[in-house]
């Protein structure tokens, strides 16, 4: 259960078949990083996530953005970003978003979302409301799945800050 902050890198355990070390997900980046090559050869960096990662190729300075154009002719850098999706809805569509099995150990996924599943209980947005525990074994599932059948090494997990409110 860690997170990202971009401006703050935290660390997180990448594990993988050949090693087992602890990086930021900012070191898993510039550890995937090739030079100029041909489409064909280039690694693929996906952002899946909510409307987070969906606003994030905005031109106007979007996270995805700024690493699609610091990557160019570098790296194939896909925005999958749903606005309004929970971790629910994204258990459905991840095989569809990443159907095919990636053996280059450079491809990276991150997978971000948290913001819809704390959606509270009580308010009009209740209807996307995930309990904690669900949240957890949705993500989990997630990860287990790019792991597993889509062959992706390099999974980031980047969950949105914690909230409080006074009741």
């Amino acid at each position: 259960s860690h997170s990202l902050s971009l401006s703050q890198p935290q660390n997180i355990q990448i594990d993988n078949a050949r090693q087992h070390t602890e990086a930021s997900p900012f070191d898993v980046l510039s550890s995937c990083r090739p030079v100029a090559m041909p489409l064909a050869l280039r690694p693929t960096w996906t952002f899946f996530g909510d409307s987070i990662t969906q606003q994030g190729s905005s031109p106007d300075g979007g996270w995805v953005a700024v690493i699609q154009d610091a990557y160019a002719r570098k790296v194939d850098v896909i925005n999958r970003g749903y606005s309004g999706y929970t971790t629910r809805m994204a258990r459905l569509v991840l095989p569809h978003v990443l159907p095919s099995r990636s053996e280059d150990p450079r491809s990276v996924v991150t997978i971000f979302f948290g913001a819809n599943d704390a959606a509270l209980s009580d308010r009009t947005s209740y209807k996307q409301h995930v309990p904690l525990d669900v949240y957890t074994k949705n993500v989990r599932w997630m990860v287990g799945y790019l792991r597993g059948e889509a062959k992706i090494r390099n999974v980031i997990l980047i969950t949105p800050p914690p909230v409080s409110e006074p009741h």
